[in-house]
Formats: C-alpha cells, sequence, structure tokens
C-alpha cells in the first residue's frame, strides 16, 4: 500500500516538472516572435538599404568634421560624399603613388648599384689576392736561392781558407828550403897591384914608398894609383886605399 502511494506522487512530480518546462518555452517562443515584429515595423518594413547605412554613416562623421550633409545630397557617388579635406587627400594619392614608384625605382637603382659594387669589389680582392699569392711564391723563390747562395759563398769561403793554407805552408817549405840550399858567397878580396915599402915625411908630409911594376914610386895621401885612392898613410908603417867601396890596409 505504502509503495503504490509513493509511486503515484513520483508521477505526480514528474508531471509538474514537465508542465513548467512545457509553459516556459512556449513563453520564450512568443517574446522572439513580437521583437522580430516590432523589428519589421521599425525598420519600414524592412527596407533598410546600403544607402541609409552610409548616409547615417556620413552624418555622423560629418558632425565630428564640424560640417552638414545636404539632405538632398547625391549619395551615390562615394567622391561627393567625402570632406573638402578628405577630397584634397584623396587627390593627392596618385601623387603619392608616383613618388612611391619613383622612390622605389631609386631603391632598385641603388640595389643593383651596391651589387656591381658589390662584384667590383670581390673581383679587386680576388686580383689583390692572386697578386699577392705571386708576390709571395716569388719572395719564397728569392729567399730559397739566397740561402742557396750563401751556401755557395759558404763553401767558396771554405776553399779559399783551404787553399790560403796550402799556399803558406809552401811558402813556408820553399823558404825554408831556400834558407836551406842557399850558401853565403864569400867574394875574394882584390889586392892592389902594389907593395908598401916604407913610410917617409917629405915637406912634412907622409909620403908611401910603393913598388909598382918593379919600380918605386912616392905617393901622398888622396891620390890615385892603378885605380886605387890612398885613404891615409900612417907612420907606424901603414896606409890605406880603397877601390869600389873596398878598403885594404897595407903595411910593411
Amino acid at each position: 500500500m505504502t509503495d503504490e502511494v509513493n509511486v503515484r506522487t513520483e508521477e505526480k512530480i514528474k508531471s509538474s516538472t514537465l508542465s513548467r518546462s512545457a509553459i516556459t518555452m512556449i513563453i520564450l517562443l512568443l517574446a522572439v516572435s513580437v521583437g522580430a515584429i516590432a523589428l519589421y515595423f521599425t525598420n519600414g518594413n524592412g527596407e533598410y538599404n546600403d544607402n541609409d547605412r552610409i548616409k547615417e554613416s556620413l552624418l555622423s562623421r560629418d558632425s565630428e568634421n564640424a560640417y552638414s550633409l545636404p539632405g538632398d545630397a547625391n549619395i551615390g557617388s562615394p567622391y561627393s560624399l567625402l570632406s573638402p579635406s578628405n577630397q584634397e587627400l584623396l587627390s593627392s594619392v596618385p601623387g603619392l603613388v608616383t613618388g612611391q614608384s619613383e622612390l622605389s625605382d631609386r631603391v632598385s637603382s641603388l640595389s643593383s648599384s651596391t651589387e656591381s659594387l658589390t662584384r667590383g669589389l670581390a673581383d679587386f680582392k680576388a686580383e689583390m689576392d692572386t697578386t699577392l699569392y705571386t708576390k709571395l711564391q716569388a719572395l719564397d723563390q728569392q729567399s730559397i736561392n739566397s740561402v742557396d747562395m750563401q751556401s755557395q759563398l759558404t763553401l767558396l769561403n771554405k776553399n779559399f781558407q783551404s787553399i790560403k793554407e796550402s799556399v803558406a805552408l809552401i811558402n813556408k817549405q820553399v823558404t825554408y828550403k831556400t834558407k836551406k840550399t842557399s850558401k853565403p858567397i864569400k867574394k875574394n878580396k882584390s889586392l892592389p897591384p902594389f907593395k908598401l915599402m916604407s913610410v917617409q915625411i917629405w915637406n912634412s908630409k907622409p909620403i908611401a914608398i910603393v913598388s909598382h911594376q918593379k919600380t918605386k914610386i912616392g905617393i901622398g895621401i888622396n891620390e890615385v894609383l892603378a885605380r886605387w885612392n890612398i885613404d891615409s898613410i900612417l907612420m907606424t908603417g901603414c896606409m890605406e886605399v880603397s877601390q869600389h867601396s873596398q878598403s885594404v890596409k897595407l903595411c910593411l
């Protein structure tokens, strides 16, 4: 009995919940319908076109720019709807486009000049690298040649020193042999062809009495006999005679 009462109570709660949801959906549909009908009548039967939107937009802008748009203005031409300042700005657009085009041409020309200069610099760098490499090779070759020449000069110097030592040794040997083999040659003194016989005084002067070619002759100082000069006569019984830087002393 209690179970049946509970089941009936639950069925009543479910049916009341469904009834409230259905009522809420109906109220929402009615509200949407009423709103759509009111919007339709407000917009003039739905004929709110694009020109009306443009006009309203221009009117709002014109109020901001402090000028009014005439009521009979032709809204079919967009340019006629602009303000004078905006028309002036719009008329300057072609000049700006032309200036932009010229600027683009100048930029392109400058870019071409830059590329040409870059290529020229690259070519110059390559040429300088080639020239520098050639110069370095030449310097390396000169350095090698200089080292070879220095080596040859060193070798020639050693050979010259060896030859010099050999020449000195030969000269020493020749000198030694010359001293060993050479003997002094004694020259025989030549004697005068006369002989002292006596010493006398004649007129207070000493006179030498000599025998020459089996004849006795008296001769004084500074006289010449048989190409011999009488240098001195001594009372001790001697006399000195000379011939060709040879001096001979004759005595009794």
